[in-house]
């Protein structure tokens, strides 16, 4: 709802994906990012190493950084995108899957798959909002419609520029930026600690289940 609706509007209008916000516009991807801007050259030193990230590292969300560098020569040949903080990942095979993530990572090291596709802001957008843009019912629908009969699902770089999103203003973008990230901290939070409860619950029954633990029953 904040995705399609924003905060506090009273005002909307009719477009192609439902009513907005009147002060809202509906545009391409391309209007708010580049996209594969860096990427590593064949010629690039043999030596120099990097972290590569590839498709099994991001998750939704989630990106499993690696622990070691590898060198240029050593490395797969689809290390090859530079990624850099404050990027949006994009896994662009089995697009369905939603290997999407915010990168919040500091350095100039970092390399990617070419299984991604690299999202770098513009002025006019933030990161994170463009971020959980990619994971709305609005583009989903987009990415299954392209991917649809398909053996292979994937999607190009062609096929990202071109996709339909909703651009409010960069004060507004932000601030639902903040709110949905404020929301997943908060789930973040509880699942752990579901998680540490859960635990906590197998071992106590592990004990009374063993006799490891006696109760006394009147």
């Amino acid at each position: 709802e904040l995705l399609t609706k924003g905060i506090g509007h009273t005002e909307f209008k009719d477009s192609e994906l439902g009513q907005i916000p009147k002060s809202w516009e509906v545009v391409s991807l391309k209007k708010l990012v580049f996209i594969d801007v860096d990427s590593l050259k064949t010629n690039t030193d043999s030596n120099y190493s990097f972290k590569y990230i590839d498709i099994s590292c991001v998750s939704t969300g989630k990106v499993s950084l690696p622990a070691n560098e590898i060198a240029f020569k050593d490395a797969p040949s689809r290390a090859r995108k530079i990624v850099k903080c404050n990027d949006v990942l994009i896994a662009t095979v089995r697009p369905n899957l939603k290997a999407f993530a915010h990168f919040d990572e500091e350095g100039e090291n970092w390399v990617a798959s070419t299984g991604f596709a690299i999202l770098r802001h513009k002025e006019n957008c933030d990161s994170k909002f463009i971020y959980n843009f990619m994971l709305s019912d609005i583009v989903t629908r987009q990415i299954d419609a392209l991917i649809v009969g398909s053996n292979y699902p994937a999607i190009n770089t062609k096929d990202i520029k071109e996709l339909t999103v909703l651009a409010p203003s960069l004060s507004e973008q932000q601030k639902i930026a903040s709110i949905l990230s404020s929301i997943d901290k908060t789930i973040t939070q509880k699942s752990s600690k579901l998680s540490q409860t859960q635990s906590l619950k197998k071992s106590l029954m592990q004990d009374l289940l063993t006799g490891k633990v006696r109760v006394t029953v009147n």
